[in-house]
């Protein structure tokens, strides 16, 4: 995505984001010890990884129920 890519609009209450990588709440199906994470920085879901490595994370609260995870 060209920049400045997907923003916020004006007013949100989300502060201090990084362009980098953050982690999601969602593991791998093929191998458990695998967490999923997204890029801030491009939009776009960029993989996954041990789910011991270290990386920033966005708490947040959706209508997920805890068997989507």
């Amino acid at each position: 995505m060209a920049p400045p890519g997907p923003t916020l609009p004006p007013g949100h209450p989300f502060g201090f984001v990084f362009m980098a990588d953050y982690w999601s709440a969602t593991s791998n199906a093929a191998d458990l010890t695998l967490g999923w994470y997204v890029g801030f920085d491009d939009a776009v879901v960029a993989g996954n990884a041990p789910k011991g490595n270290l990386g920033h994370v966005w708490c947040v609260r959706g209508p997920m129920q805890e068997v989507g995870y």
